[in-house]
């Protein structure tokens, strides 16, 4: 009995390795590099600055939907939340919506007792990276000390329960 493949196969006709011909195209591209200085592997540019319209978000109470569950963050820009073993884990958020967005992802999938608490968000992406942090969003345990941040771009969220 035939099977789909045999068909195919039926199909193929044998080359001889005579018959084919090999071609090698070599393309060369010349562009300007850019001028920059490192000392290290990797240089943060210090020009990138994330949106963060503080005036419009601070003190207001912000809403964030993750798989039909709603999760509300009362904000305030300019703060931070610190504390020892505070920190859930740090990552690269493009914006503040985004932050708080994986911090209800966090609460969502770790059940609210064992969720995350909070955000705090550095707009100011070249700063944190240059600091060393490899983050500029935080998701925190819990809410413990709240202190005031030396980036002009940055806010916390804290999520209400």
């Amino acid at each position: 009995m035939e099977t789909p493949a045999d068909d195919i196969l039926s199909l193929a006709s044998p080359v001889s390795a005579a018959a084919v011909q090999t071609t090698t195209v070599t393309t060369t591209v010349t562009a300007p590099l850019a001028s920059t200085s490192s000392s290290g592997l990797f240089t943060a540019p210090t020009d990138v600055s994330l949106a963060l319209n503080c005036a419009e978000i601070d003190k207001s109470r912000q809403q964030i939907s993750y798989r039909g569950n709603v999760f509300f963050f009362n904000v305030n820009c300019g703060l931070n939340y610190i504390g020892p073993d505070i920190d859930i884990i740090g990552t690269v958020a493009y914006s503040f919506n985004n932050c708080m967005g994986a911090c209800a992802s966090y609460s969502y999938w770790s059940g609210n007792s064992q969720g995350c608490r909070g955000v705090s968000y550095v707009g100011n992406l070249a700063l944190a990276l240059a600091e060393g942090s490899e983050s500029n969003c935080y998701l925190k345990k819990f809410i413990n000390q709240t202190v005031e941040n030396k980036s002009p771009l940055s806010a916390v969220g804290k999520l209400e329960i």
